[in-house]
């Protein structure tokens, strides 16, 4: 979407605001710059975050198999299952502006993931004659971070941060609409504006307030992330033009600055390249570094297993909670996980399509990206109101809640795998498909052959961000308030945010438990099996 039609949105919603609300209105511009404050504030803690973990995760094998579970456990929790953590704490010691770094620490739980897992599949699929070129020329240290590593993880970490930014403005309304249990703090932004006009049932403030975060993402869309991403298409291996048009912006203007700055300083400083290089050294962080495949169960793996069944099972036999009794928790369990596995294949199906249908159409790319990002930065609260009166009393309380709550779901695991599969096609190297040309293969044997190998790194790691989204969602999409009236199915969703409104800290510990514990096993036994095969699948690469 281009500047002067992004210019004539806001032109048309600031009018709106102010018919409907009057003097409210001129309140929304600064409710705007407070969450755009939150929102980068949590973006500079991903960054770090991200690129040291993500990073060490891909090189060195004992962190891939320790903390990579780890990471992975933490990204399924939803961001209520921080909140206990999070009041008690930083309230406590940080008394008054505690608020903020609560909202800031919840909107990080709600970034950081997608721009972790990508930087990690970045890194794990450099092709290996660029590592072999690398040992050849003795490329190590700080030369190796910014010429093999930085250069190769570069168009997953602006796409990751793009599904990060819009699963952040996802749950904006969970970081500045606090409730637990009769305490509720609000805090000025466009996340708690929307909350609230949701949670009252006012439908056309609810519509307004996504229209005033429809202009903000394209905003950022159109003068952030795109110059990003047209910049990002040089660092891809063989990738043909992207559909991101180029030109001069002052976020490149920035790039350029940490790429002749900050680059140029450390490499040339014998004691950063010392020091790194001893760093580097010690962690595994070099071209030499592989990951090995693991054909038993390990240590790491069973320690976290052991801990989280201890946990679950002391909280079961000797904790009460107020509305949840003994094992009702594995019901809930494997009423959440059908929930889930249903969205998620939905989400599969639609955006597999999609991706192989526009991802090499550039004209369509352009005009539907955009759309897609605000679709994806929608907060799920904010269509309460359309899924109370559309779906829930058109199916009625019992069949409409769960096609609502599928529904719901889906919108937190989605965007995942739409973006990681449009990334993906769009990195397919243009000779590959120029010699299926040549070779005059039909469209069957092109998918089967070509397109779906080449995507199958993106299927998985964006199936791991899906899934993680999905269990965030369910905080919203089992327990749905609208107009003072609770609309709920039972699940760990509605356990956890059943638990955050009574105050039951045993019920959110429970859920958030349960749902460690689903992604342990489910990361073990499957996505793990497959992130040790993703390097087959990478252009470039010699392995068999």
């Amino acid at each position: 979407m281009k500047g002067r039609h992004i210019l004539i949105f806001a032109i048309f919603i600031a009018i709106a605001l102010f018919y409907t609300m009057g003097e409210e209105a001129l309140m929304v511009p600064y409710y705007i710059l407070r969450s755009l404050l939150r929102m980068t504030s949590a973006y500079i803690l991903t960054l770090i975050f991200s690129l040291t973990f993500g990073i060490l995760i891909a090189h060195n094998e004992r962190a891939f198999r320790i903390l990579f579970p780890v990471m992975d456990i933490l990204q399924s929790i939803p961001v209520l299952g921080f909140v206990p953590f999070a009041m008690f704490f930083l309230i406590t010691v940080f008394p008054g502006f505690g608020t903020e770094i609560v909202s800031i620490f919840l909107i990080f739980t709600s970034m950081t993931w997608a721009v972790l897992f990508n930087i990690v599949e970045g890194v794990k699929t450099i092709p290996s004659y660029i590592k072999d070129i690398s040992k050849m020329n003795n490329i190590k240290g700080l030369n190796y971070l910014f010429h093999v590593v930085l250069p190769a993880l570069y168009p997953p970490l602006i796409s990751g941060s793009v599904t990060g930014w819009g699963g952040a403005w996802y749950f904006l309304v969970v970081g500045e609409y606090l409730i637990f249990a009769d305490n509720i703090y609000i805090l000025s932004g466009i996340g708690s504006f929307i909350s609230k006009s949701a949670y009252s049932g006012d439908m056309v403030l609810s519509l307004l307030g996504i229209g005033v975060l429809a202009v903000v993402v394209l905003s950022i869309n159109r003068f952030v992330w795109q110059p990003l991403l047209f910049r990002a298409r040089k660092y891809s291996y063989g990738c043909q033009e992207t559909y991101i048009e180029s030109g001069e912006s002052a976020v490149l203007a920035l790039e350029n600055a940490y790429r002749e700055g900050v680059k140029e300083k450390l490499t040339k400083s014998k004691f950063f390249s010392s020091f790194f290089g001893k760093l580097f050294s010690f962690l595994g962080i070099s071209p030499y570094s592989k990951i090995k495949k693991e054909e038993t169960l390990s240590l790491s793996f069973l320690a976290l297993l052991f801990i989280i069944l201890v946990g679950l099972g002391s909280f079961i036999a000797y904790e009460t909670s107020e509305f949840v009794e003994g094992w009702m928790v594995l019901s809930y369990s494997l009423r959440t996980i059908i929930r889930i596995i249903i969205a998620y294949l939905l989400a599969l199906f639609w955006t597999l399509a999609v991706a192989l249908s526009i991802a090499r159409n550039k004209e369509l790319l352009r005009m539907l990206m955009p759309i897609f990002d605000v679709g994806q930065s929608i907060p799920a609260v904010a269509v309460f109101p359309i899924i109370v009166v559309i779906v829930i009393q058109v199916f009625g309380g019992g069949l409409g809640i769960e096609i609502a709550s599928v529904f719901l779901i889906m919108t937190g695991t989605q965007w995942y795998l739409l973006f990681n599969l449009i990334r993906a096609i769009r990195s397919i190297p243009g000779e590959i498909l120029d010699l299926s040309k040549i070779m005059r293969l039909n469209t069957s044997q092109r998918l089967r052959n070509i397109i779906i190998p080449a995507i199958i790194p993106a299927i998985i790691i964006g199936s791991v961000e899906a899934i993680g989204g999905g269990l965030n969602a369910t905080i919203v999409s089992e327990y749905i308030v609208y107009k003072d009236q609770v609309f709920y199915t039972e699940g760990l969703g509605y356990m956890m945010a059943e638990g955050a409104a009574l105050g039951d800290s045993t019920a959110i510990i429970l859920s958030v438990i349960s749902m460690m514990l689903i992604v342990l096993l489910v990361n073990k036994f499957v996505w793990k099996r497959m992130l040790e095969k993703v390097e087959r699948y990478s252009f470039g690469e010699g392995h068999g």
